[in-house]
């Protein structure tokens, strides 16, 4: 897993971008410390591969899930995360 977290120059956002470079599903738990969260938004991206792929030059292209919503971040902060895949979250608030 690799991580990286932005804060605006405001301090009322929040942005933190999670890699799963792993071949196994994570969990991950978004732990903002002090940042006050009042709202939030999780965008998730898999590369997938078909299954059954061949190889060689006729082989099926790989397909992808890209940018899709999980809505807001749930009450366990909790972002489920395929292996291969990446997720933004966008914490709304403010620092104390």
């Amino acid at each position: 897993m690799r991580a990286s977290a932005f804060l605006s120059p405001k301090g009322d956002r929040l942005t933190v971008i999670v890699l799963n470079t792993g071949k196994l599903a994570i969990d991950v738990r978004v732990d903002s410390g002090d940042f006050a969260v009042t709202s939030s938004a999780a965008f998730r991206t898999v590369y997938l591969s078909v299954a059954g792929e061949s190889t060689g030059p006729t082989r099926s292209p790989p397909t992808s899930e890209t940018w899709t919503s999980l809505g807001e971040l749930p009450a366990s902060r909790v972002v489920p995360l395929p292996a291969r895949a990446i997720a933004t979250i966008v914490l709304q608030g403010r620092m104390p």
